[in-house]
């Protein structure tokens, strides 16, 4: 047996072997489809359940099913990933909307019962704020009621990156369109440490 496949015989057997942890960690997360909603392709590599997360743990990382606020998501084709969001970050994120909502609440009531009064520009400043707290709920709400999130050229990219950072072996997409992939590379040599990646 070669070293590629008892890797891969290794792999799935600590898989089999975790599955009911696997499982239970992934239960506890919201799960929602991410729909293809721009141009450009997905990428797809040979390690391809990819996880990110915004906070930092020190040296015990902060990647992993079970960690705190992590984020996971799984290509299921060319246009649609599975995504899993940790019940913390969601919390956090409705935590974020009830304050964002009483600063832009409270701001205007100084701004109106101040000795100058509300000006024109300080209500297209507090109406701006509150289209684009309504935009973040409306978002939010989408994820959480219907499980369901558009990607966006934004999040396309992010979730490219993430599938070069975890690639190993390989990248693949549908249209062989790979000069994101070439480019990042170039400007993140450091993205190579680790990772050995062809192109296909």
């Amino acid at each position: 047996m070669g070293d590629a496949e008892f890797e891969k015989f290794f792999a799935l057997e600590f898989t089999f072997s975790k599955l009911e942890e696997l499982t239970a960690a992934l239960i506890s997360k919201h799960s929602f489809l991410m729909i293809k909603d721009c141009s450009g392709d997905l990428y797809i590599s040979d390690n391809p359940m990819v996880m990110h997360n915004s906070k930092e743990y020190g040296p015990y990382g902060n990647i992993g099913l079970a960690v705190p606020y992590i984020e996971i998501y799984y290509p299921l084709s060319p246009k649609i990933v599975l995504a899993y969001m940790c019940p913390l970050t969601m919390n956090e994120t409705e935590e974020k909307h009830r304050t964002a909502d009483a600063d832009v609440n409270s701001l205007f009531s100084r701004r109106f019962m101040s000795p100058a009064g509300i000006s024109i520009s300080d209500r297209l400043e507090i109406e701006k704020s509150r289209a684009e707290i309504q935009r973040a709920k409306s978002h939010y709400a989408m994820i959480r009621n219907e499980r369901l999130a558009p990607i966006n050229s934004e999040n396309l990219l992010f979730l490219n990156s993430l599938q070069i950072l975890s690639s190993f072996r390989y990248l693949a997409c549908r249209t062989d369109d790979f000069a994101f992939a070439v480019k990042a590379l170039s400007e993140r040599p450091h993205w190579r440490e680790g990772v050995g990646i062809r192109v296909s």
